[in-house]
């Protein structure tokens, strides 16, 4: 049972959603490894060890968990000038890296337009590891609803010789109202306008929509992938700080 530091008791689950701050992934990750129990604010361990040991894992948690899974009320200028500093440091590097990644796979894969790849980076790209891969599933799944509905679209409308002002209106209209009750799917209303007003001559709708999709799914892909190697090696760090304090590797062993 893990309590949050900033208060208010609750068993942790990476699907549920907290009014209050829960623990990060890599703090409730990290309790799970060293045997932690936050009570009452308070942290509880069952490693063996000197206080020293304990004061570490209280600080080392809660540090983690503010800068893994900020509270909607709080924001990085709301830390200590040292935490700030840290936090500030991992967002830049974690937005650099996807950006950068994203588009440079695109180039590879000769993808038509790989900016939309280097956006998708971004918008995907979260604080913590569970919200940026809830962001990835809804991004990919959204992406292509969009894309073959406004394929369909498109298809179903061509021998009605229709203006494109005309079939953009139709399809995003369609679109609109079957993801109106998934507001996580929405993406799939500007993906349609996107498909439809990106066409190249020459390029068949099911070809750009391809494309479209292509490019979005590989940025966001890309950041759930920096997100996880942030995961691991912020876990690493954890676990490397603790066994110098000597805590062991953090798994419970001396």
């Amino acid at each position: 049972m893990l309590m949050s530091p900033i208060g208010g008791a609750t068993r942790w689950s990476p699907r549920r959603k907290y009014e209050t701050a829960p623990p990060g992934p890599i703090a409730a990750r990290a309790a799970q490894l060293l045997g932690i129990e936050f009570e009452n604010g308070s942290a509880r361990t069952g490693l063996s060890g000197a206080s020293s040991i304990n004061a570490f894992c209280v600080k080392a948690m809660r540090r983690y968990q503010m800068m893994s899974h900020l509270p909607s009320a709080h924001s990085i200028v709301s830390l200590r000038r040292r935490d700030r500093g840290l936090a500030m440091l991992i967002c830049v590097v974690r937005s650099a890296v996807s950006a950068t990644f994203a588009y440079g796979g695109a180039l590879t894969l000769q993808l038509h337009q790989p900016l939309w790849a280097s956006v998708s980076a971004l918008i995907t790209t979260k604080d913590s590891f569970g919200d940026t891969f809830a962001e990835c599933r809804s991004r990919v799944i959204g992406t292509a609803v969009g894309t073959i509905l406004a394929i369909i679209g498109v298809s179903l409308l061509s021998p009605f010789r229709l203006s494109d002002i005309a079939e953009l209106a139709i399809v995003t209209a369609i679109v609109a109202a079957l993801v109106s009750n998934r507001p996580q799917w929405r993406v799939g209303i500007w993906t349609a306008a996107i498909t439809l007003l990106s066409r190249q001559p020459g390029m068949d709708i099911w070809q750009n929509g391809l494309a479209r999709f292509s490019e979005v799914a590989l940025g966001s892909v890309v950041a759930t992938g920096v997100a996880t190697l942030e995961l691991s090696l912020l876990e690493r760090l954890f676990r490397r700080g603790f066994a110098r304090r000597g805590g062991g590797d953090g798994t419970g062993r001396q």
